[in-house]
């Protein structure tokens, strides 16, 4: 299979690429009321990823905000909320950008990083509440253009708390 211009401008622009930062601007987990040992909860995750925003001629920021909420099973108010907003900074040779690159880059490289970076930011914040660390799955991510109107899916089927062991 041939590749075309684009692929070829594509990893061009991968092999300029660097990290140049990855801050958190905003993170926040509350435990709440935890339920009673025996109680079923579902935990519902949501994720936004924004830009890439260009910061000047060869970097550009993108912005992921994740929240995941525990509820438990006939309540209205979470017993559990995490919420963490990730800034991720690249540089790159802006010889191989161009908003199409940097949106193909967003869905096919970007968001794996961003994704594992806030999977085990959960993991950790679930762990320092005293919960069971908490992984969350993987989960398709589509572009824009697939117009798909599925919300993730929950993470766990309904749990029930069990006491945990020291």
């Amino acid at each position: 299979m041939a590749t075309t211009s684009k692929e070829k401008l594509y990893g061009s622009f991968i092999s300029s690429l660097e990290i140049s930062s990855i801050t958190f601007p905003k993170m926040l987990w509350d435990l709440k009321n935890e339920p009673e040992q025996g109680k079923e909860y579902t935990i519902s995750p949501g994720l936004r990823i924004d830009g890439p925003r260009k910061e000047d001629n060869s970097s550009a920021i993108f912005d992921a905000f994740f929240e995941l909420s525990g509820i438990v099973n006939g309540e209205t108010t979470p017993f559990l909320v995490i919420e963490i907003h990730l800034k991720f900074v690249i540089k790159y040779d802006s010889e191989y950008v161009s908003k199409e690159i940097l949106e193909l880059y967003k869905f096919r490289n970007g968001i794996m990083s961003m994704v594992s970076i806030l999977r085990e930011q959960v993991r950790t914040a679930t762990f320092q509440l005293g919960l069971p660390p908490l992984i969350l799955p993987t989960f398709k991510v589509y572009p824009p253009e697939k117009k798909v109107t599925k919300s993730l899916k929950k993470v766990n089927k309904p749990k029930k708390i069990q006491e945990t062991k020291n």
